[in-house]
C-alpha cells in the first residue's frame, strides 16, 4: 500500500505531462500544494475552491470537484475563467448543472443561481450540496431544457445522461420534462446575466429555446461543445454557430483570446469556450 501511495504522485505527473507538457506538470504541482495549504479543514466537508471561494461539499461529488481544482488542466482554466468573467455579474442559470460546482462557486461570492438538472443520479447530490451551504443562494431545480416544451428520453453515457430518439424502454434510460431557456425566465421571472451550459450534445437545442434571452439581455455564455454528441441528435456544430452569430455573439477560449475561426476550432473533441457579444 505505502509503494501504491509513493507512486501516485509521480504517475498522476507522468499523465498531466503526457498530454499537457512541462508548464501545466509543474502548475499542478503548485495547485497541488495551494490545495493542501487552503484546506486543512476538508475532513470536515470544506473545500476552498480559490481564494475567497469557500463552501462545504458533499463526499460523492468531492472527487469530481477537484478536478476544477488541481487534476485536469483543462477543468481548472474552465473555472478560472468562469470566476474572472462572473465578477460582478449577481444572476447565474446553470444549464446542466450536474453536483453544483459551478453554481456553488458563483453563490459564495455574492451570486443567486437557479441550477437546473435533470438527472436522477446528479440531482440528489446536487441538492445535498445546497443543503449543506444553506447561506449560499442556490435553488436546484429538477429540470430539463430544450429547443422546445415536451418530453425528452435520455440514457446515460458514464456519468452522464444525454438524450437521445429512443424509447425510454429500448434505451433503458430516463424521460424528463423539457421546457425553454425562455419559458423558464419567464415563468421564474428569473433573467440571468450568466449562463452555463453543460448538456453533452443538447446545446443547439438548448440555445434554441434561449433566443429571447440572449438577444434581449446579452448574459455571458459558459459554453461546453460536444462536436460528437452534437453529430448524434442529427445536429450541428455549424448550426450552433449560425444561432450565435444571429444573436450577436463570438466565441473565446479558456485564455480569453477571440477565437477567429469557431468552425475549425470546433472540430476537435470537447471544446469549452466563452461566449459574450463583441459588444455587451
Amino acid at each position: 500500500m505505502t509503494t501504491v501511495k509513493a507512486l501516485q504522485l509521480p504517475i498522476f505527473l507522468w499523465r498531466i505531462w503526457s498530454r499537457y507538457g512541462v508548464a501545466d506538470c509543474l502548475e499542478a504541482l503548485r495547485r497541488k500544494w495551494e490545495f493542501r495549504r487552503k484546506n486543512v479543514d476538508r475532513k470536515r466537508g470544506l473545500l476552498t475552491l480559490r481564494d475567497g471561494v469557500t463552501f462545504r461539499v458533499e463526499p460523492k461529488s468531492a472527487i469530481t470537484f477537484r478536478y476544477f481544482v488541481d487534476l485536469d488542466p483543462d477543468m481548472w482554466r474552465e473555472m478560472d475563467t468562469f470566476l474572472r468573467q462572473t465578477e460582478g455579474r449577481t444572476r447565474l442559470l446553470d444549464v446542466g448543472a450536474h453536483f453544483g460546482i459551478f453554481s456553488l462557486a458563483f453563490a459564495a461570492v455574492g451570486g443567486e443561481v437557479r441550477a437546473l438538472e435533470p438527472s436522477d443520479d446528479a440531482f440528489p447530490i446536487l441538492s445535498e450540496n445546497v443543503r449543506l451551504n444553506p447561506e449560499l443562494k442556490v435553488r436546484p431545480i429538477k429540470q430539463a431544457v430544450g429547443d422546445r416544451a415536451g418530453r425528452l428520453a435520455m440514457h446515460r453515457e458514464g456519468d452522464h445522461f444525454v438524450a437521445n430518439d429512443a424509447s425510454v424502454e429500448a434505451g433503458g434510460g430516463i424521460e424528463v420534462a423539457v421546457m425553454t431557456v425562455d419559458e423558464f425566465v419567464t415563468a421564474e421571472q428569473f433573467v440571468p446575466d450568466a449562463v452555463k451550459i453543460d448538456v453533452e450534445g443538447f446545446e443547439v437545442n438548448v440555445l434554441e429555446g434561449a433566443s429571447s434571452l440572449l438577444s434581449q439581455h446579452s448574459p455571458v455564455i459558459f459554453l461546453e461543445v460536444h462536436p460528437e454528441f452534437i453529430r448524434r441528435q442529427g445536429r450541428s456544430v455549424d448550426e450552433l454557430l449560425s444561432n450565435m452569430s444571429s444573436c450577436g455573439y463570438c466565441f473565446f477560449d479558456s485564455d480569453e483570446q477571440l477565437i477567429a475561426d469557431p468552425a475549425l476550432f470546433f472540430k476537435g473533441p470537447i471544446r469549452r469556450v466563452v461566449c459574450r457579444k463583441w459588444v455587451e
